[in-house]
């Protein structure tokens, strides 16, 4: 089988003990970078090393020793290559930094030759099939043309083949620091909390903020708290474009909240600040739930209170060492919609609407995703509506409905919402009531239709009206 040939590919200097630093080692232009896998449940020697999506992460961090690639998560570890037959490429894993197996060789050409015996002498680092043994994707074996690169994560995601000097704009999960010369982030773990890790930031000798990891890689969680004290919420991006703007559906047990999130410098992920009561409600939930663009991730969060905690310690021993650094990214301010279920009727979802701490509406939801219609009394005017997610349709443009309730028709015209999440038409008392009805909803819009079995409507707008009036003495 022909291999591609991947080589680490060192900077000048690299070798140099004095520059010793945690580095991403990426394969250029693919955004794919050495990551340690797990081996029975743990990080320990023998663990596969292998090629998976660059986030910086903890899994991906590595500092040259200058004979070795030391594991920065514990350094009595280092990438090292197991011989199973004479035949094939070693797959590379972790191993004890001592084992002579972890040294390596760059030459000036960027490859990097085993250099513990002569026969790994005559080898390179080199992309592999998943080992049978091992479960690796890289090796030792026959040295090729390809290159690996040791580097930031900037690089790694830009593709980027030499290290230069550049100015970054720091964001949540930028990476670790790779380069002296280099304006970038350092990040230092501070301690674990049960499945929660704790690190601290620093941008130029200067803090800039502490967050909460969980989860690994491709599927991970962040809570942060900047130098100047905003909270905020990020998750590992998937194929989003650096600087682009998305929604982010968070829900957190029975509350859910809507931002405006922003795709970070490094493409690893999409954040937003969030708002310190947020931040503080984080503290009692169990479950955390975030829609994106690329689909809903969900997280089991035991310890977040703890977790929080820690990162207000953190953030509280070194905020005295902040800069002019610790500035969070600037995207519109987030959506302050907080949604809380209050009560569940039939299939009909019971939720009330705070916007700014004011109540605004209450709603009774069925259906999910794009199948889902719901019923509104708003705060402002006391009118109902009915709505039906917008589906591509411009925020604030106008477009018909088609309401059709049993076997009479009721047209009308909606409007998208400033966010652009729902298409929203008003009802009468009169189309209400024959709502209440009857046993089947056809909704017809533009982009979007579908037909919605009403059972129990009526006890679900009841719900509705009781939800309205327990909630608007607090109106705006």
């Amino acid at each position: 089988m022909m291999m591609a040939r991947i080589v680490v590919a060192l900077a000048a200097g690299l070798c140099a003990a004095s520059a010793a630093r945690a580095d991403v080692i990426y394969m250029p232009g693919a955004g794919q970078c050495l990551t340690v896998a797990p081996r029975n449940g743990q990080i320990r020697d023998w663990s596969p090393i292998v090629l998976a999506p660059c986030t910086g992460g903890p899994t991906q961090q590595f500092t040259w020793t200058g004979k070795n690639y030391q594991y920065v998560d514990n350094t009595r570890l280092c990438i090292g290559w197991h011989k199973f037959r004479d035949n094939e490429p070693y797959p590379l894993g972790l191993e004890f930094c001592y084992q002579d197996r972890t040294f390596v060789r760059p030459d000036g050409n960027g490859r990097v030759y085993g250099a513990s015996s002569p026969e790994a002498a005559s080898r390179c680092w080199v992309q592999t099939p998943p080992h049978a043994n091992l479960t690796s994707t890289v090796g030792l074996g026959p040295c090729g043309n390809g290159q690996f690169r040791a580097g930031t994560l900037q690089q790694a995601m830009a593709g980027k083949t030499t290290t230069t000097t550049t100015t970054t704009t720091t964001r949540p999960g930028q990476g670790p620091n790779q380069t002296p010369d280099q304006p970038n982030v350092v990040f230092t773990r501070v301690q674990n909390v049960g499945q929660w890790v704790i690190q601290k930031a620093y941008l130029n000798n200067k803090f800039d903020r502490c967050r909460a990891e969980l989860g690994r890689d491709d599927n991970m969680l962040l809570i942060v708290k900047w130098a100047s004290r905003k909270w905020g919420l990020a998750i590992s991006n998937t194929n989003l474009a650096i600087g682009s703007r998305h929604k982010m559906e968070v829900e957190m047990d029975r509350a859910s909240e809507v931002f405006n999130g922003v795709v970070d410098s490094t493409a690893a992920w999409l954040f937003s600040i969030i708002p310190d009561q947020t931040a503080d409600g984080l503290r009692s939930v169990s479950r955390i739930q975030v829609k994106a663009p690329f689909g809903t991730r969900t997280w089991n969060t035991p310890g977040i209170a703890a977790a929080i905690g820690a990162v207000e310690d953190c953030f509280n021993a070194n905020s005295g060492n902040a800069g002019n650094a610790g500035k969070p990214p600037s995207p519109p301010p987030p959506a302050n919609e907080v949604f809380t279920r209050v009560a569940t009727i039939g299939q009909w979802r019971i939720v009330h609407v705070y916007k700014g701490g004011k109540f605004d509406r209450c709603r009774a939801e069925l259906g999910t995703g794009a199948q889902q219609i719901n019923i509104v009394k708003w705060a402002a005017n006391r009118n109902w509506g009915l709505s039906i997610p917008a589906r591509g349709l411009l925020a604030g443009s106008k477009h018909p409905m088609e309401i059709e309730m049993g076997r009479a028709s009721n047209p009308v015209t909606g409007t998208v919402d400033p966010k652009g999440t729902n298409l929203t038409g008003g009802l009468s008392g009169d189309a209400l009531a024959y709502m209440r009805s009857t046993g089947t909803l056809q909704v017809s819009t533009p982009t979007n239709a579908g037909t919605f079995n009403l059972t129990g409507i009526g006890a679900a707008v009841g719900g509705v009206e009781d939800c309205f009036n327990t909630n608007i003495g607090n109106a705006g």
